[in-house]
């Protein structure tokens, strides 16, 4: 049996390579605010001045980092993502980086630590959870927003994945896994 070359690079040594990032690219706050359309605003607002710390040249505030995304056309008046938002492919590509077998770098570790503190990852299934911690845990060299997080948090950048992500507390029972989200941000 012969196996065509293209079927082949399923069997290389390096992970798949990630879609491409989502044009418009927004900074940092702005997308955390897109993404995080349905999680409470008090914690998006926290999480958006978190970021704002960490690059000072971005929104420091959610109010301007919205009105910036409605300037766009981004978002309407009325808060609601608008098609030109793309945030289906922003979602896509989030899955496929916590299913990626490599460690998140850059912005894109940003990203996935600023949106598991919100509680906005897309997390459907228990097996996302896992890879979504496992993710955080691998983040080596943490960007200017995780250390800020963790500066926030009084915590060290690898206890960052057990503090937003905590492990299911019974394991063998398959209970849903609850969201760690308020314990990390207001304890």
């Amino acid at each position: 049996m012969r196996i065509p070359q293209s079927r082949l690079e399923a069997f290389s040594a390096a992970p798949n390579p990630l879609p491409p990032p989502v044009e418009p690219q927004l900074s940092l706050a702005e997308e955390v605010v897109l993404l995080s359309l349905y999680a409470p605003r008090r914690l998006v607002r926290h999480v958006v001045r978190i970021a704002g710390k960490a690059y000072p040249d971005g929104p420091h505030r959610y109010d301007s980092a919205r009105r910036r995304l409605i300037g766009r056309g981004l978002l309407d008046e009325h808060g609601a993502a608008t098609p030109e938002a793309l945030v289906a492919a922003r979602e896509a590509r989030l899955r496929a980086l916590i299913h990626r077998p490599a460690p998140p770098t850059g912005r894109d570790a940003e990203l996935l630590t600023l949106l598991a503190a919100t509680g906005s990852l897309p997390l459907e299934q228990r097996s996302d959870h896992l890879h979504a911690r496992t993710r955080l845990a691998s983040i080596a060299g943490p960007p200017p927003a995780v250390q800020a997080l963790a500066d926030e948090l009084a915590l060290d950048p690898e206890e960052l994945a057990e503090r937003l992500l905590p492990a299911p507390r019974d394991v063998a029972s398959g209970m849903q896994f609850g969201s760690s989200v308020y314990p990390a941000l207001w304890s």
